[in-house]
């Protein structure tokens, strides 16, 4: 027990290493003061998440007498974040061959490893009390404070977490223990993200339309959580915590009991089952033997040193980076699910406001579309670390007899082709939720492609300054920029708000008698700013990146 505790006092100081100023956090960045604004920001919108839910279902549910069910979503909510958000970290810190090679050489039995490594993460989920307050809180300003509730909720909340997060984490051991996942891990890791993206979505559709007078969720709570009880029965552990809150004390003290049995039940049985699986799962058959093989047995092509063979090479190269790592491509996915739930939102109003059978309306969907392709691929792009991408082997770059033209062109090539397949799903599942027709879907997508190929042009410029090879996780690499991401940030709002007040104050000052000068004259000016980063990206590709 001493060896379990030590452990999982460890475990939880290392979740919060991103408070600590001398240490380097993973995913976070490297300024202090930058990464306290991502920690405030995250704090601001889990907290605004919970507000927004418990808001609704507080209404729903004592007016009903089921005041359990209220506490019961919270516990929902927690356990689902667990299932989605929080299963990268347990594979980090729990699985990851690096989170545990020290430990190896410790006088530590593998099952204390683990449990510890359980205990220590749950115990992470302390900053969680903050939104358990906000909950009650909301609770206690319609129900009438109850202290006993406050108490047991406090108390209950640690089991209720351990038992999510040790089934989540013997499944994982289970899986990769008598499985070949560990074979085909990227495959497994494209569909989590998957699966992230979809439970992502699904919260920010709920948080942008929580206004909006076509979505009820009083009645989606009542329907969904009462009429359908078993959806909250298979959160048992979510249900139990509701029923310890509130209730007759008997019925809160069982429920707790019930808890408290469970959860040391299956730390219990993860004790046990992790004696000689756990390392094994961890760190499975090798097979870089097999692929050193495979690689070798392929020979060595010969390839040409013409620039047309240069810029599909690079091109494929590029390509192939990007599609293997998904973490490169999760900041413009996530930039373009934003904006996308915030366009069938709020597109239903605008709708109203604009004749989609005029003539008219395929250039205001164009225009918007515009806008946001720019603000999707400035804050989310992946020209801006086109470069740094390549890690440490950007040597072989700066060696090889590369044409500079041919590289900057490939740069700009790979990164319109995959905004060009992203934008494309966008405007089509977009457009056909607002039942846009043909062309205005048309007009949509060449607007997204228009707003990317200019962000893209600035973006293979602003790839050339401050290029980093020294990463060992792509997540750091996208996660590392502090205030310059917060600076391309106010810049692309900047450029979007200079775009829209020009037109607006040649039709002011004109008493709209100049339409085609307000239209021409923003989009001359994008086209003088798309020409001079695209000659400055050329020379600086042509000096060479020599300083690095």
């Amino acid at each position: 027990m001493n060896n379990i505790f030590l452990i999982s006092k460890y475990a939880l100081k290392e979740q919060f290493f991103p408070y600590y100023p001398s240490k380097r956090a993973p995913g976070m960045p490297k300024n202090y003061l930058a990464r306290l604004l991502v920690l405030i920001f995250t704090y601001l919108s889990l907290g605004y998440l919970f507000l927004l839910m418990s808001m609704v279902s507080v209404k729903v549910f004592v007016e009903m007498g089921l005041d359990y069910m209220y506490f019961t979503i919270f516990a929902m909510m927690v356990t689902i974040m667990i299932f989605s958000i929080y299963i990268a970290n347990i594979m980090a810190g729990i699985f990851s061959e690096k989170a545990i090679s020290n430990y190896q050489t410790l006088p530590i039995k593998e099952e204390e490893l683990f449990v510890g490594k359980i205990l220590g993460g749950c115990m992470s989920f302390v900053d969680y009390y903050i939104f358990f307050i906000l909950v009650y809180t909301i609770y206690a300003r319609l129900a009438g404070f109850d202290f006993l509730s406050l108490v047991l909720g406090l108390v209950n909340f640690f089991p209720m977490v351990i038992i999510p997060y040790t089934l989540v984490s013997l499944l994982i051991m289970l899986v990769k223990r008598f499985s070949n996942v560990n074979s085909h891990k990227k495959l497994f890791k494209n569909i989590g993200f998957g699966v992230m993206f979809v439970i992502l979505g699904v919260i920010y559709y709920f948080a942008f339309s929580q206004n909006q007078s076509d979505v009820n969720f009083s009645k989606v709570f009542s329907d969904v959580f009462v009429e359908r009880s078993f959806v909250s029965n298979i959160f048992f552990n979510a249900k139990l915590f509701g029923l310890s809150i509130t209730g007759p004390i008997g019925s809160r003290l069982i429920s707790s009991i019930i808890l408290y049995c469970l959860s040391g039940g299956l730390l219990a049985l993860s004790y046990k089952l992790a004696q000689n699986n756990y390392y094994r799962s961890v760190f499975g058959k090798a097979v870089k033997d097999e692929k050193e093989a495979k690689k070798s047995s392929e020979g060595i092509k010969n390839v040409s040193l013409s620039q047309s063979s240069q810029f599909k090479a690079l091109v494929k190269r590029d390509l192939k980076v990007l599609m293997n790592e998904v973490m490169f491509l999760y900041s413009p996915i996530l930039m373009a699910l934003i904006f996308g739930i915030i366009c069938i939102s709020s597109g239903r109003n605008m709708i109203e406001d604009i004749d989609m059978a005029a003539p008219y309306s395929k250039w205001v969907i164009l225009a918007g579309g515009y806008f946001i392709g720019f603000l999707i691929w400035s804050n989310g792009g992946i020209a801006q670390n086109a470069l740094s991408r390549e890690g440490k082997s950007f040597y072989l770059i700066q060696t090889l007899p590369i044409d500079p033209h041919s590289h900057m062109l490939a740069r700009l090539t790979s990164a319109s082709l995959i905004s060009t397949g992203i934008n494309l799903v966008f405007a089509v599942v977009v457009g056909l939720v607002l039942k846009f027709s043909l062309v205005n879907i048309l007009a949509g997508f060449v607007g997204l492609y228009l707003g990317a190929f200019i962000s893209n042009i600035i973006g293979v410029f602003l790839s050339t300054i401050g290029i980093n090879v020294t990463w060992t996780n792509p997540k750091d690499l996208m996660n590392n920029g502090g205030f310059r991401v917060f600076g391309y940030y106010l810049l692309s709002l900047l450029f979007v708000f200079l775009n829209v007040g020009i037109g607006v104050f040649i039709m002011v000052i004109s008493e709209g008698n100049m339409p085609y000068l307000a239209i021409g004259l923003p989009v001359l000016l994008n086209i003088i700013i798309a020409l001079l980063f695209y000659l400055l990206a050329k020379k600086r590709y042509s000096r060479g990146f020599m300083d690095i």
